[in-house]
């Protein structure tokens, strides 16, 4: 596939301008009016009903059982600046790619804005938000996985706009011609390379965070709150702010607004399948990764292994830097 690319006119061309809408599912005036609008105005009413209660319900029954020791360690280990730079740089590279396409609306996806989450949470110094923020994103990597299982990539090509009369004599047999101008297929270097790259970093940074423990501590297998209160906020996300921005730019970020062509509740009902789901998405994987992390760490490192058997929660022993407290 091909995406046409303009020079953008303004700075709103640079967002949107450069999505292909002829690929099917990306978005358009079509998309948009897949669903007639009471229809949209009805699923939204009942989402944000649904995304209120599972949000209360979590919020009342959430606690962050942690110790004083936990927030007293201000050190970052050379091996989380090391993830930390691999994921800015990632992402800055990604960042670019949609910024040379003229398609910056697609970093509105949730893989994207979970990166930007993770950067945050490894940047940070440790504080009690901080595991309130580690708890809800350790819920919310279903779709990284998902991307990985089942990857997108034929997409990741552009087309540049040349007059023939300026660069078709030197491009002659890569140029498609029409009328005065050309369009030439190129794709960006390694961008499928960072595709990759960038969904292996999510999915692997939260093992690595489990493993330093300090903030970086979930809940109890038997506790479900948190992936109740998990999913309370990503439906109002993906309801309010992700739906709105795919009317107005009439962009299908996430399938928000029209079906993938190979989704198999296609159909006008298709978003009321995906909460069923994307519910059960959200709800099992959090438990599921961090069942099978600490069960990897309990038998690789003997301090997890005490501290599950002990019940505490306290950060691993110094390496050697000195730790800083807090005023």
């Amino acid at each position: 596939m091909s995406l046409q690319v303009p020079l953008p006119e303004s700075y709103w061309d640079g967002f949107v301008k450069g999505v292909n809408f002829s690929i099917p599912g990306t978005g358009g005036a079509e998309c948009v009016a897949f669903i007639p609008d009471w229809q949209k105005a009805c699923e939204t009413l009942f989402a944000l009903a649904v995304s209120f209660c599972f949000t209360y319900a979590g919020w009342r029954k959430v606690k962050v059982d942690t110790k004083p020791q936990q927030y007293e360690d201000e050190r970052i280990s050379p091996y989380r600046q090391l993830l930390l730079v691999a994921l800015v740089l990632t992402f800055g590279v990604e960042v670019g790619y949609k910024l040379s396409t003229s398609s910056v609306i697609w970093l509105a996806n949730p893989c994207h804005i979970l990166t930007m989450v993770q950067i945050i949470l490894l940047a940070a110094p440790p504080r009690k938000w901080v595991t309130v923020v580690f708890r809800i994103m350790m819920h919310s990597m279903h779709g990284a996985v998902v991307a990985l299982l089942l990857p997108v990539t034929n997409t990741r090509m552009f087309t540049y706009s040349v007059r023939q009369a300026q660069f078709g004599p030197l491009l002659i047999g890569y140029l498609k011609p029409s009328g005065s101008w050309c369009y030439l297929e190129i794709e960006l270097p390694f961008e499928v390379v960072v595709y990759w790259v960038q969904h292996i970093l999510i999915v692997s940074i939260p093992f690595f965070l489990l493993y330093q423990r300090g903030p970086y501590v979930v809940e109890p297998l038997k506790n479900w709150w948190w992936a109740i209160m998990t999913l309370g906020i990503l439906y109002f996300i993906y309801w309010i702010p992700v739906q709105g921005l795919c009317i107005l730019t009439e962009v299908n970020l996430n399938n928000m607004v029209c079906p993938a062509i190979s989704d198999p509740f296609y159909g006008r009902g298709y978003r009321l399948w995906a909460m069923g789901h994307c519910g059960i998405c959200i709800l099992g994987f959090g438990k599921l990764y961090t069942f099978i992390s600490l069960n990897i760490l309990n038998k690789i490192s003997p301090e997890h292994r005490r501290a599950s058997l002990n019940g505490t929660t306290s950060p691993p022993a110094s390496n050697g830097h000195l730790a800083t407290k807090r005023d």
